[in-house]
């Protein structure tokens, strides 16, 4: 008798609230503006309806849960829960119990009791029930999960203050695999230090029986299988390229994440970089590989290496490369440093001088076309319409 009519209230005091919103709503006339901005406040009303139902509970026996959940099968869901018993929310080595029956034997799906024996091992509950908390977690979620679960509640010190929240059932429902992985870690990347990089499904969920593959623009076919973390070294050759990685649980879904790569470079003086004198003039050329292209200015000891001393300096820059270009017909300095930098670092290095008029980086019967690639290492008989990263030298 106190059940019925304490569902009896609750239902009249619904029904009263939402007359209330309804006369407010058409109070405001026809303005569609108005009607929108009073269409926010009914939000939460529905949330409130959906959350708790209009059910009729054991006076001082009341659970706050959601009567329905849906999850991505091979993912993973958190269901908060809150209740009471017998007006307490604060109990001593109490036992909660999520079960898909309501009688017994109860078919126990997760419980805080271990030396309960649990019929599924991907059900979690992770609340704490000694102070009202019934929350439950599903992951690896499967279609066989798909149903209904009740909460139940024991006091061990009273054998008495039990009770199944039968009045309210949470259905979890299976969805297909839809959302993507997350790629961690994968930020800086520098040309030659190796990385390590993961992926893993979204919500932080375990990845039980998902797989895992990777693929890279500039490697055909599967780069790396059955493997959520690798471990590579970027090299410049993978700037601007992407990285993929593929997520499937065990019925063969599939979903995918791609990002792009870009690797950094810390400038690197390339051995090519030398300086010619002869009796009136010296010639020297600085190349420098890097990501972002470095800068180049020059020093000599004692003498202020610029154009207005008596110094002709052009650089530029290809791809990966800086090539500057030095010639003076007035200055003759003892040594010459070339120094590269951008936004990883810097490095100075002594361009060696080689003497001997026949010699001349600047004449041209000895001038010839040698390709920087983006190695660093010289190829003969490129063109420079075919050239899509590197740069030219004239020797």
């Amino acid at each position: 008798m106190m059940c019925r009519s304490f569902c009896g209230a609750r239902i009249i005091l619904t029904i009263i609230a939402v007359f209330q919103l309804w006369r407010v709503w058409f109070d405001l006339g026809p303005n569609p503006s108005y009607k929108k901005q009073w269409g926010r406040p009914m939000g939460p009303l529905r949330l409130w309806i959906t959350w708790t139902g209009v059910t009729c509970q054991v006076p001082g026996y009341s659970i706050i849960v959601f009567p329905s959940v849906s999850v991505q099968e091979g993912l993973c869901v958190s269901i908060p829960c809150t209740f009471t018993a017998n007006y307490s929310n604060t109990f001593t080595n109490s036992t909660g119990i999520w079960t898909s029956t309501l009688s017994e034997p109860y078919d126990i799906v997760a419980s805080n009791d271990k030396s309960i024996a649990e019929q599924k091992s991907n059900f979690k509950l992770i609340g704490n029930p000694d102070i009202g908390d019934c929350t439950l977690t599903i992951s690896d979620a499967k279609r066989e999960d798909e149903g209904g679960y009740y909460f139940r509640f024991v006091d061990r010190r009273n054998s008495k203050m039990s009770y199944t929240y039968k009045e309210v059932k949470t259905t979890i429902t299976m969805t297909d695999l839809s959302h993507k992985p997350v790629i961690l870690h994968l930020d800086t990347l520098m040309d030659g230090v190796e990385k390590t990089v993961t992926c893993s499904p979204p919500g932080n969920c375990p990845a039980t029986s998902l797989t895992f593959q990777w693929r890279k623009s500039n490697i055909p076919g599967t780069w790396r299988k059955n493997a959520s973390t690798i471990t590579f070294t970027p090299m410049l050759d993978d700037d601007n390229t992407t990285i993929t990685c593929e997520m499937s649980h065990s019925k063969g879904k599939m979903t995918q994440r791609t990002l792009p790569l870009h690797v950094y470079k810390k400038p690197q003086i390339l051995q090519e970089s030398q300086c010619r004198k002869n009796l009136s003039a010296i010639y020297c050329e600085c190349l420098a590989m890097a990501n972002p292209p470095a800068s180049i200015t020059w020093s000599s000891t004692g003498i202020n290496v610029t154009e207005t001393s008596g110094f002709s300096i052009k650089s530029s820059s290809h791809g990966y490369n800086t090539v500057s270009r030095l010639e003076s017909t007035v200055m003759s300095p003892a040594d010459l440093w070339c120094t590269a930098r951008n936004t990883e670092g810097l490095v100075s290095q002594k361009i060696p001088i080689y003497g001997g008029a026949n010699k001349s980086m600047s004449t041209k019967d000895d001038e010839k076309d040698i390709y920087i690639n983006a190695e660093g290492e010289k190829e003969d008989g490129k063109k420079e319409e075919d050239v899509e990263e590197g740069i030219y030298a004239n020797y």
